[in-house]
């Protein structure tokens, strides 16, 4: 039998924080696949608005950006509302606010008071914006290929 270490309940959050935020970030660029590519252009040759996205975050916002953005804000806010209160306090947990709180409270910890989802929104979103940094697909890379030489 293989042994295994033995890890704090701080790397066990931290994982559980993790693959949560997969999930959600999974689920939102799911969402943004089944949008058609329409502030491209026609020729664009882009397949959806999720490679729209990659795009603008790998190369240039475009005129709409806004737009992205706030299709983003609402996918992102409706999967975290979604998230069991445990999930949504896992992910808090990773960001700056958690960090401090968890720091602050290590005599008692079993009373939290409060839990911004604005902040779990926010780290949801950096890893949205990372997951669309690193994606890469013909299409993608055939427009970005226009332009980036």
């Amino acid at each position: 039998m293989e042994s295994r270490a033995v890890k704090s309940e701080g790397d066990i959050v931290r994982a559980l924080a993790d693959h949560v935020v997969q999930r959600v970030v999974n689920n939102v660029r799911e969402e943004f696949e089944n949008l058609p590519a329409e502030l491209s252009g026609d020729d664009s040759g882009l397949a959806d608005a999720w490679e729209e996205f990659c795009v603008q975050v790998r190369f240039q916002y475009s005129t709409s950006w806004h737009a992205y953005l706030m299709t983003l804000d609402s996918s992102v806010r409706y999967h975290v509302e979604e998230l069991e209160e445990y999930e949504r306090l896992a992910i808090w947990y990773q960001t700056e606010e958690g960090i401090e709180w968890w720091c602050a409270n290590k005599e008692d910890r079993k009373h939290l008071f409060f839990c911004s989802i604005n902040e779990v929104c926010r780290f949801v979103k950096d890893a949205v914006f990372s997951h669309a940094a690193d994606w890469s697909s013909p299409s993608v890379e055939k427009y970005l290929g226009r332009f980036i030489g």
